[in-house]
C-alpha cells in the first residue's frame, strides 16, 4: 500500500491544519504545486504511515505469539524479547515524527496542560540607579512612578 494510502494518527490535524483533503494535497505535491511547507508535511506524514503500519505489524506478531491457544514453546524467548524491542523503538520514532509534525502545523499536543497565567509581581518597580562607583544600587519606588533613564544598562567591564 502506498504511504500516502495509509492512515496515520496525524491525519486529522494534518487535514485541519491545512484546510485540504490528503488526496488533493497529494495531488496538488505530485505536481509539483505544493508549497515547499506542505511538501515537509506531506514526506514526514509518508514516514509516520509506514512506522505506525510497522507497529501495528510487530504488535500482531507479538499477539500472535502470545496467542493462549497456541503453542507456548513455539517460539524462542529471545525472539520475542527482539520482537518486543522492535516494537518499543518503532514506537519511540513514531512519537517523534508525530511531535515533529505538530511543530511544522503549529498544533500543540493533546496532552497539555492548560496554560498558567503569567507571572505578576507584587513589589514595586524600581525608580532611581545610582552608578556613582559604577555599582548599580536599586531603590524600590511607588509602582506608578516612572523608571529612570538608562535603567537596566549595566556597565561592562572587561
Amino acid at each position: 500500500m502506498n504511504p500516502a494510502e495509509r492512515p496515520t494518527t496525524q491525519d486529522t490535524a494534518i487535514v485541519e491544519a491545512l484546510g485540504r483533503p490528503l488526496t488533493v494535497l497529494y495531488t496538488q505535491a505530485a505536481a509539483g504545486a505544493a508549497e515547499p511547507a506542505v511538501q515537509r508535511v506531506l514526506e514526514l506524514r509518508s514516514f509516520l504511515a509506514l512506522v505506525e503500519d510497522q507497529a501495528v505489524k510487530t504488535r500482531d506478531r507479538i499477539r500472535q505469539a502470545a496467542d493462549p491457544a497456541g503453542d507456548l514453546y513455539s517460539v524462542p524467548a529471545r525472539h520475542l524479547r527482539w520482537q518486543t524491542e522492535l516494537l518499543e523503538q518503532t514506537l519511540e520514532v513514531g512519537r517523534r515524527y508525530g511531535h515533529t509534525l505538530r511543530e511544522l502545523l503549529g498544533v500543540p499536543p493533546a496532552d497539555t496542560s492548560p496554560s498558567r497565567r503569567p507571572v505578576q509581581f507584587t513589589q514595586s518597580k524600581i525608580a532611581t540607579i545610582s552608578p556613582r562607583d559604577g555599582g548599580l544600587t536599586a531603590r524600590p519606588g511607588p509602582a506608578d512612578a516612572p523608571v529612570a533613564a538608562g535603567a537596566g544598562a549595566g556597565r561592562h567591564r572587561r
